[in-house]
């Protein structure tokens, strides 16, 4: 149940604030990663369609990375996504469980564009999870990270053509 924050009454925790000339900080997702010296398709296949699977395989130095984004939750709330990613975890079979535990990271990360301009005077993104949640993810040994992207630079404005070159053609 989402609350009121102490430091900000009118915000409501966990949810994402309201779009100022796009300018607010942004909850983009959460990414589940996992990092292995053996294989992680056991755990790819065990979650299916369920999950879209950003890379899953060797990556620069890490023998086996496998980053998924889920299909469940609310897409808006990172607690929701984070607990429907341990429903299928705490599904997996035996094998597939064993393959989570050998991993050598596990990881929820929660993703978040950086606001700019008067966003940094006027606005505010506050997220929660709830000590349930935390519980959940501590019990599965993965950890939670934030990874705040800079924002997206803005689509660039089209030039209007010079009368000059207008009138060559």
């Amino acid at each position: 149940m989402p609350t009121k924050s102490i430091r900000h009454p009118e915000l409501v925790e966990g949810s994402v604030q309201p779009h100022y000339c796009g300018m607010l900080p942004e909850f983009l997702n959460v990414d589940l990663e996992l990092e292995s010296k053996e294989s992680l398709d056991r755990i790819a296949q065990e979650f299916g369609e369920k999950v879209h699977v950003l890379h899953n395989g060797p990556l620069q130095d890490i023998p086996y990375l496998l980053a998924v984004e889920i299909y469940a939750g609310d897409d808006r709330d990172p607690e929701s996504i984070i607990e429907a990613f341990c429903d299928l975890i705490e599904a997996l079979p035996p094998k597939a469980m064993a393959s989570w535990r050998k991993s050598t990271a596990r990881r929820f990360d929660i993703g978040i564009e950086s606001a700019t301009g008067l966003a940094k005077r006027f606005g505010a993104l506050c997220l929660s999870l709830s000590p349930a949640t935390l519980k959940r993810v501590s019990a599965l040994s993965a950890e939670i990270v934030i990874t705040v992207y800079p924002p997206m630079p803005p689509e660039p404005k089209a030039q209007p053509k010079s009368k000059a070159k207008a009138k060559k053609k």
